[in-house]
């Protein structure tokens, strides 16, 4: 279920060919609701292969409970605890290593998309990426000495 993948998506996308604004002009986004702080979410709705589809990025410990069913290599099974536990520990292992984690899941649905229809999604699994400190973060700590950061 969890592999590393290291690439530089626009190498793949120029060697598929492909460009990402014609992929935005092929995947019209047709409803947002934005991310935010309270929620941790954000999700977006498009039309796949003729379905409309949400898809949901956002916080594991809030996305992962508002997941039914999980996709696997061998489909779609229903969401267990032992499921969300594994999840969990995966989530765990990749902040232990000072990556900033992002869970992905996504229902075919109907309902205009609103912070109502943020709920029985199908995971799609995790994404850890290594998110360095700002500038300004580094500005902060040496204000305050307290801290305990050299």
């Amino acid at each position: 279920m969890f592999r590393r993948i290291e690439a530089d998506t626009s190498s793949i996308l120029k060697e598929a060919n492909m460009h990402e604004d014609i992929l935005r002009q092929n995947m019209q986004r047709l409803e947002e609701v934005p991310f935010d702080s309270d929620r941790k979410l954000m999700s977006t709705k498009y039309m796949l292969h003729g379905v409309p589809t949400i898809l949901t990025k956002g916080a594991v410990d809030v996305l992962l409970d508002r997941c039914d069913y999980v996709r696997c290599s061998d489909g779609i099974r229903p969401m267990t605890e032992a499921e969300k536990d594994k999840i969990r520990m995966q989530n765990q292992l990749f902040s232990e290593n000072g990556l900033r984690v992002l869970s992905f899941a996504y229902k075919e649905s109907e309902e205009n998309l609103d912070i109502y229809a943020e709920y029985g999604y199908t995971f799609l699994g995790l994404i850890s990426m290594v998110d360095p400190p700002r500038e300004e973060s580094a500005a902060a700590v040496a204000a305050n000495p307290s801290s305990g950061w050299d």
